[in-house]
């Protein structure tokens, strides 16, 4: 296990996720452990989720909310 919580940013672009890890990076605790992974869109896409026994009875919703940042009319 490398991390007990995983967060994750949508950055527009290489440079600003380049700015933030500089901005964040040098916060970490001293104890503690930092990794940040960059991936692309399409790569994020490609997610596989995977539940427990316990989860298995939840409602999954059919369809997920997106924000759309750019729409061509």
């Amino acid at each position: 296990m490398m991390q007990f919580s995983v967060y994750v940013r949508h950055m527009p672009t290489l440079h600003q996720a380049q700015a933030l890890i500089k901005q964040i990076g040098p916060q970490t605790p001293p104890q503690g452990k930092c990794a940040f992974i960059l991936i692309t869109d399409k790569q994020y896409a490609l997610t596989q989720n995977f539940y427990g026994p316990s989860q298995r009875h939840e409602k999954t919703p059919k369809q997920y909310e997106q924000l759309i940042l750019f729409e061509d009319f």
